[in-house]
């Protein structure tokens, strides 16, 4: 969406063979993704617009993507082994370049999820092979090592998990249940504490997987509801999560929603495939509530 409230599209070029993970690197906007060979690429922003594709071969086969960055500039890139369970990562400075691949082991049945905190750790989080339990490494800080892989013992998760780093440090982490009742849960993470209890959030039943974001003065809960429909849950005033309600005038949903990050006071903005084929997003601010539902283009 360009300062006039428009949307616009672009076509980077590249071949992309899955999702990809954008970041803002200090002041850059870097897009990875795997491309051709199963390699990892990334695609860097300058200020005549996007340069070339950047292959690094020296990471070998990767899985999907997934990036975390922080304000100095340092990225760092997990990905499932390609073909295997383990954890790899890669990590970008802007002084000493590019390390990695480095092994942190785990055993995963889904695509990892990373997030930093305010303070710079970072936490990564997957479903478990075998026990489809949720799981986690630990870095704390820039300089630290990571942990043995973790059992948080909360689950089965029906896919990957999403958790969200609050600016007081504590990491909320969202996912579908595998089992009955099919509810969507959280588990909050608070510096210093134990996880808590998994709880169901406003009620919420999901089908496909949800998506977490702080954006529009709170923090949101999207996903896709019965019969196609967006649904939402989010944080009120009084720090208590609201009731799980349709986003009106929504509907036709083939792909689970993502919800776009940026400053907690930017307008929350969801994005999803439609049945027709085409990509939609939807918009909501403080001030207006939610817009109309945008038709973007086709797939």
């Amino acid at each position: 969406m360009n300062a006039a409230g428009q949307w616009t599209r672009t076509d980077l070029g590249g071949y992309l063979t899955a999702a990809p993970s954008a970041v803002l690197a200090g002041s850059a906007l870097d897009v990875f993704y795997r491309g051709a060979g199963d390699r990892l690429w990334e695609r860097t922003s300058t200020q005549s617009g996007f340069g070339p594709g950047q292959r690094f071969g020296q990471f070998g086969p990767v899985g999907v993507p997934e990036a975390v960055a922080q304000p100095d500039g340092v990225i760092d890139v997990f990905w499932r082994g390609y073909g295997g369970i383990r954890l790899w990562h890669a990590q970008y400075d802007p002084v000493s370049g590019w390390a990695g691949p480095q092994n942190l082991q785990g055993h995963l049945a889904s695509d990892p999820y990373p997030v930093v905190t305010p303070s710079g750790d970072v936490q990564v989080f997957w479903k478990g092979v075998g026990d489809r339990q949720l799981w986690r490494v630990v870095r704390g800080g820039l300089t630290g090592t990571w942990s043995r892989p973790e059992d948080l013992g909360m689950g089965p998760l029906d896919a990957s998990p999403q958790a969200v780093a609050l600016a007081s440090g504590e990491i909320d982490v969202f996912w579908r249940r595998l089992t009955q009742p099919r509810t969507l849960e959280l588990a909050v993470l608070r510096p210093g504490a134990p996880p808590t209890a998994p709880m169901n959030p406003g009620n919420a039943f999901g089908r496909l997987q949800p998506d977490a974001v702080v954006a529009a003065g709170s923090e949101w809960l999207v996903f896709r509801g019965h019969l196609g429909g967006l649904r939402q849950v989010h944080l009120g005033a009084n720090g208590a999560w609201t009731s799980s309600v349709w986003v009106r005038g929504v509907a036709g949903l083939a792909s689970a929603p993502f919800a776009a990050a940026g400053p907690a006071s930017a307008p929350l903005d969801v994005f999803w495939a439609g049945t027709d084929g085409y990509l939609w997003a939807e918009q909501f601010t403080q001030a207006g509530g939610w817009s109309r539902p945008a038709r973007l283009g086709i797939l």
